[in-house]
């Protein structure tokens, strides 16, 4: 998987978040699911590509916050290279 792909992988997972973050709970706990299921398949892919658990749980971290923790995970505009 390039650097590219890896970015729209982490950019998806960024986007699913969000859509979390919108549902209420206790009434739309099934979109929830669905959504966490998306996630776990698209985590799974960047485990398989090679991305180390690290890389990606500071990825899920810095996007259940809502904004950026500067932390420069994998989708993030401020990360070293």
């Amino acid at each position: 998987m390039t650097e590219d792909e890896t970015r729209a992988v982490a950019r998806d997972i960024r986007h699913l978040y969000f859509y979390i973050r919108t549902l209420r709970r206790g009434v739309q706990d099934a979109a929830r699911r669905r959504y966490y299921r998306k996630i776990a398949a698209k985590k799974k892919r960047l485990h398989d590509a090679g991305v180390s658990t690290r890389e990606v749980l500071d990825l899920l971290m810095c996007c259940r916050s809502g904004r950026c923790r500067f932390l420069a995970c994998l989708d993030c505009p401020h990360r070293l290279l």
